[in-house]
Parts: C-alpha cells; sequence; structure tokens
C-alpha cells in the first residue's frame, strides 16, 4: 500500500500559486528528497500533508485513505514532522524532550501529562529514549537542560525526539541547514540506524546537496508549485531541466 500519495494538490494564498497540481507517490519505506529553489512549494506542501493548510484541490492519501485531520490526530497515527527553525523545549533536558514528544497527542491529553507525568509513563519510553540519545551522540547531555547545545545539536535533539515516537511517516525540513560537517555525519548515521531499526517514509526537504544526493534513495524536485522531475540522485544530477530550474 502506498504510504503517502500527493495527488493534483494545489494551493494559493491570494494571488500567489504556491502549489500548482503537485503529484507524486512514495510506496515503501526508504529516505527520499524533496529539492528545488526557494519558494519552488516545498514547505507549503509539508503544511499540507500535516493538516497546517487545507489544499484548495486535489488529495492528500496517506496510507490509502483521504484523510483532512488535526496536526495532533495525525502525529497519533504515525506522522511526525521538524521544521526549518529549530523546535526543541530549551528549558527542559534533553531526556525531558524525548520523553515529551513519547506523550499522547492532544490538548486534554497533554495537559494531563504536564500536570502529572507518570513514573509509569517514563519507565516504559526512557530505555528507547536513551537509546536514540545515544545514536545522536547526546548521551552525555541527557540530564541537562537543552539550553546548553550548540544550534547543530538541538537539531539532533529534535529529529531524535521525532525518531523515539517510532513515525511511520516522517518529515524534515531542511535538517541540515546550520549544522557543521561533523554533526551532519551523525545526523546521516541516525537516519540509516533508522531505517534498519523502524523503517518508514522519511520524506526530507533539503538544500544541501552533497548530503541529500548522499542519503536518499530517490530525489522529487520541485518548481513553480508542481513536480519537474524525480528519480535516483545520479539521475535527478544528470538532467537537463533539473540543472536549468535549480542546480545550474
Amino acid at each position: 500500500m502506498t504510504t503517502l500519495d500527493i495527488r493534483e494538490v494545489r494551493k494559493s494564498f491570494g494571488g500567489l500559486q504556491a502549489l500548482a497540481g503537485c503529484t507524486f507517490a512514495l510506496d515503501r519505506p526508504g529516505i527520499y528528497g524533496l529539492i528545488g529553489p526557494n519558494g519552488a512549494g516545498k514547505t507549503t506542501l509539508f503544511d499540507v500533508i500535516t493538516g497546517r493548510q487545507r489544499p484548495d484541490h486535489g488529495h492528500v492519501l496517506i496510507a490509502g485513505s483521504e484523510r483532512v485531520l488535526r496536526p495532533h490526530v495525525l502525529a497519533g497515527l504515525g506522522m511526525a514532522r521538524t521544521f526549518q527553525e529549530c523546535r526543541v523545549f530549551p528549558e527542559l533536558t534533553c531526556l525531558e524532550n524525548m520523553l515529551f514528544a513519547t506523550q499522547p497527542k492532544g490538548l486534554g491529553r497533554t495537559l494531563g501529562q504536564a500536570f502529572g507525568r507518570s513514573a509509569a509513563h517514563r519507565r516504559a519510553h526512557e530505555a528507547e529514549a536513551r537509546h536514540w540519545l545515544q545514536l545522536a551522540t547526546l548521551e552525555r547531555y541527557a540530564d541537562e537542560p537543552a539550553s546548553i547545545l550548540s544550534f547543530g545539536q538541538r537539531r539532533l535533539l529534535e529529529i531524535a525526539a521525532a525518531l523515539v515516537t517510532r513515525p511511520r511517516l516522517l518529515l524534515l525540513d531542511e535538517p541540515a541547514a546550520g549544522v557543521n560537517p561533523a554533526l551532519l555525519a551523525v545526523l546521516r548515521d541516525v537516519l540509516v540506524a533508522q531505517q534498519r531499526a523502524q523503517p518508514a517514509v522519511v520524506l526530507i526537504i533539503e538544500h544541501n546537496m552533497e548530503f541529500i544526493m548522499d542519503i536518499s534513495e530517490r530525489i522529487i524536485v520541485m518548481h513553480q508549485g508542481a513536480v519537474l522531475e524525480q528519480g535516483s540522485p545520479a539521475a535527478i544530477q544528470a538532467s537537463p531541466r533539473v540543472i536549468e530550474a535549480y542546480l545550474g
């Protein structure tokens, strides 16, 4: 069954058409790249997939079903997402950030957890949370506030917190932006380890061409709100249309 199926999706903001009939499908677990120039519609597409925006036209099918759901409901169904701006809780420890990510989603449940985080919940999830912190080379900061981390380390923490939820569909918006080469190698290792342990569809928006071409099995190129080309990294890098519109 196709995990993510995007069919002729259109979205406009006033006179600006952000998505213009975007269509593609991802039918099996793997790491996929989503590239294109600024303004191509990549983040808007993520917003539509995750329920932050409703399309003006077209369909988004997840696991074969078309659902118009609130983001926290989609999260409960196995979807996770990161954003261009790094989103962690700086006042919480790294471990607490991880454990917060595993809490049931929804306002009522979140408030209940906030006022009485259960010891049972912590015991049930702490071992796996520490496992992902170790893979992200953050285990020594488990009991330290996230505020002491560098930007790149915070990015790794954010992604580790998404992975601890065991997503079936993971959307990463420019995870390599602002991350130094040493931590990029860690990020790559974390994502590869995730695919081995918990295969999922991972769709990555990225402008770091070296990183995305190295880690992806297939690349989707967007231009002016639609899919311009898709194929293997080698085919994309050799495509005259992609070179003219973006890579050139």
